[in-house]
């Protein structure tokens, strides 16, 4: 498998682990979302930049206040339903 590719939002880098591992899948009506030690510290800290963007919605929108998971981006095994993880300040 290739290595596993994560942008963090509002972030210029990319963060590159050949040991990150998510999937997700659908699960009893909704999804399930699995992952190794690395996977889900990296879900953890995608989540955590995007709840650190401004709480203005607009300018939360043009730093980024999404994440796509999903094969294109190579951030997900094989088999996985694709997803997005998106801040809303207005929820």
């Amino acid at each position: 498998m290739a290595p596993v590719v994560c942008m963090v939002p509002g972030e210029d880098t990319k963060i590159m682990a050949a040991e990150c591992k998510l999937k997700a899948y659908p699960y009893e009506g909704g999804f399930e979302i699995a992952g190794n030690r690395e996977g889900l510290k990296q879900l953890a800290e995608i989540c955590l930049s995007l709840a650190e963007l401004p709480e203005n919605n607009e300018e939360a929108k043009r730093l980024g206040n999404h994440y796509h998971f999903a094969d294109y981006m190579n951030n997900l095994e094989n088999g996985s339903t694709e997803f997005t993880i998106l801040y809303d300040p207005d929820l």
